[in-house]
């Protein structure tokens, strides 16, 4: 009987009570949405990713056939990587730059 009070562990966790939806407040609904994660920094980095990822699109004033552009982009190099080339964890982050972020310490320490 005991067991019956504990908590399943895999039980998904209630999710957020979402705002309606408006181009104002669709940043915060997406971080709401992805903020179940248990891990507290995969939940602040998605945070961020999706911050600066919508001021981008709002900055830039970016199109959907740009948007696609670059799903599309993303796609193929899913596509054409293997066990031996891993097109989206090389090339392409270092296309972006980002890996020398990371790696070389230019980012500020926290």
């Amino acid at each position: 009987m005991a067991s019956e009070l504990k908590p399943e562990v895999n039980a998904p966790a209630p999710a957020p009570a979402l705002l309606d939806l408006t181009i104002d407040n669709i940043t915060p609904n997406t971080i709401r949405i992805n903020s179940q994660s248990p891990n507290a920094r995969l939940t602040y980095l998605m945070a961020r990713l999706v911050t600066h990822l919508h001021d981008f699109a709002r900055e830039t004033r970016l199109s959907t056939d740009e948007w696609m552009a670059a799903i599309t982009f993303l796609i193929g190099c899913g596509q054409i990587s293997n066990d031996v080339r891993n097109v989206c964890g090389y090339p392409v982050p270092l296309c972006l730059s980002a890996a020398l972020l990371t790696a070389t310490g230019i980012h500020p320490a926290l």
